[in-house]
């Protein structure tokens, strides 16, 4: 009996290391549970403390086998209320480990008395049996007292994440239980020849790895390899315990929504906040992670869409272009030729009742057609406007929807000039003057339309000002940007709706009234920029007021 007793003990030994040894090794763990290391090593002590006293032979040897016994002994307790608390909050980090050292310091000063008073005042460290001092009860309530408030947590925890399931709660709760039954039994049955502490630290350190360690804390533990995979993807991946807190997480993530502190934080208000920025598409997949039909942790994918729906709307933007080219050249090619037989018969019709404009003429008609003799000018004349307004509309189609002369006078081009040139076209009459605030040199110069690039300036420049008012300022400013040069062009008006944002460059589109505006400016401005091989985009200023930038690339030239 006394042969397997020891077979018992260095079978709880290795128990035990082995928990240690594989919790503080594992790579693959986000952060450490160095409380399971702690919980571990006390265990450890008590268990190798316990070989060593069964086997001392000299009164020094027993006393040192004591002393290690004590040490775990004596750390136990705090540690397990250390580990029950990081279980219950894996959130925190600090103070579970504060109280922890809070906990320990009373057992510490007890255990001190190993070494000034071996003679008994703990414990007798060399009495055969031992004999408990006046301390060694204090010191075994406060340490039982610990076990019980610490599994409080745990099992709260534990009944969360086991669903309620009994067997589970059960086995979990036979981690302090076996400890306790053994050693209160070894402590009040004096004809106890062994104690069976230690060989039932070693069963609950068994439990704990496979109860507590590997199935709640898998969350913080993906495999290696599909861990390398999620930290490369540009997709963001998160991970939440069931509290809902983030746990694990990879660098995409942080990217996507905006911050680099998840941990702890609740993923349904990280997520929603992401979702809620404005100018991006974020898409959310959430689902439940399972092992073995037990929900033990959430995930959510997240991607930012924002870039390839900004390529949507741009594609969608170069086929409504191309579409309205191809309607307007049949559009002109119907309309001109009637519209010259209209505006011909009209300069005959003028011909032809000019001279029933004099009163003598006018008195000669019968009586019914002497008012249409008297207006008969001005009627040709509204006829002819509305033929020319006519004309003019085809001939705006046919620009917006052609922009002839973007590629054939492409050339290198300090952008500021263009700039300047429009700003000095738009201010022609006005009372506010755009104000102009210049990068400092260098700038590379871009490879584009001097033509184009005034045209489009000049347009944002009028179209702030008619959305705004002649008294809202206007900022134009040059940054550099991805080897090229960026114009943004800004104002302090009522801004874009975030309903009519989307749809700011579609052709016909406006929020004004028609009258002679159809809605074309701003999609020439933009097909004008992409022929020149550069973007414009638009976007809400936070303080009030749009912000159109045009972006053209660099030729590899300073200026």
């Amino acid at each position: 009996m006394s042969l397997l007793y020891d077979v018992a003990l260095l079978t709880a030994i290795g128990l035990i290391g082995w928990v240690a040894a594989a919790v503080a090794t594992d790579q693959t763990r986000r952060r450490r549970p160095w409380w399971v290391v702690v919980l571990a090593m006390a265990a450890l002590s008590w268990s190798f403390g316990e070989l060593l006293l069964r086997h001392a032979a000299t009164p020094s040897e027993l006393l040192v086998a004591r002393r290690i016994l004590f040490a775990g002994a004596c750390a136990l307790p705090a540690a397990w209320v250390w580990s029950a608390l990081s279980r219950a909050h894996p959130d925190a980090v600090a103070w579970p480990r504060r109280v922890f050292f809070l906990l320990v310091l009373p057992s510490l000063v007890l255990y001190a008395c190993l070494y000034v008073a071996p003679g008994g005042e703990l414990v007798n460290g060399y009495a055969v049996p031992p004999r408990h001092g006046p301390l060694f009860l204090a010191n075994a309530v406060y340490s039982w007292a610990l076990i019980a408030i610490g599994t409080v947590p745990l099992i709260r925890a534990a009944r969360r994440s086991a669903e309620h399931q009994r067997r589970r709660l059960a086995l979990i709760l036979a981690i302090p239980f076996l400890p306790a039954i053994a050693n209160g039994t070894y402590v009040l049955v004096p004809s106890s020849p062994w104690d069976l502490m230690p060989v039932a630290l070693g069963i609950s350190a068994l439990l704990f790895r496979f109860l507590i360690v590997d199935f709640d804390w898998r969350a913080y533990q993906p495999e290696a390899a599909r861990a390398e995979v999620v930290a490369q993807t540009r997709v963001g991946v998160l991970v939440a315990d069931l509290t809902g807190h983030v746990v694990d997480w990879n660098a995409a993530a942080l990217r996507i929504l905006g911050t680099s502190q998840v941990e702890g934080q609740p993923l349904r208000a990280l997520l929603e906040q992401a979702s809620a920025r404005r100018g991006r598409e974020i898409e959310v997949h959430e689902f439940p992670l399972e092992r073995q039909g037990q929900l033990y942790a959430s995930g959510a994918v997240v991607t930012d869409r924002s870039e390839i729906r900004r390529a949507e709307l741009q594609l969608e933007m170069k086929t409504r272009v191309e579409a309205l080219g191809y309607l307007a050249t049949a559009v002109a090619h119907e309309i001109n030729n009637p519209l010259s037989y209209l505006s011909a018969n009209l300069v005959l019709l003028d011909r032809l009742v000019s001279p029933l404009a004099t009163l003598a003429a006018t008195e000669t008609l019968p009586e019914r057609l002497q008012p249409l003799a008297v207006d008969a000018d001005q009627l040709i004349a509204d006829a002819r406007e509305g033929a020319e307004r006519i004309q003019r509309i085809v001939e705006k189609l046919v620009s917006s929807a052609q922009a002839e002369g973007s590629e054939d006078e492409s050339g290198l081009l300090d952008i500021r000039c263009a700039v300047e040139k429009a700003v000095a076209l738009g201010e022609l009459g006005e009372r506010q003057k755009a104000f102009m605030a210049l990068a400092p040199p260098p700038l590379p110069r871009v490879l584009a339309s001097e033509n184009d690039v005034t045209h489009i300036v000049l347009q944002l420049i009028l179209n702030a000002r008619q959305m705004g008012g002649e008294d809202v300022p206007i900022e134009i400013e040059f940054h550099p940007l991805d080897g090229g040069v960026a114009v943004r062009i800004a104002d302090q008006g009522p801004g874009i709706s975030e309903r009519d944002l989307p749809h700011v460059f579609e052709p016909f589109f406006t929020t004004r009234r028609p009258s002679s505006n159809l809605g074309l400016g701003l999609s020439l401005c933009w097909e004008l920029a992409r022929r020149n091989g550069g973007r414009l985009d638009v976007a809400n200023r936070p303080e009030g007021g749009a912000i159109f930038t045009l972006w053209l690339p660099g030729a590899g030239q300073s200026c």
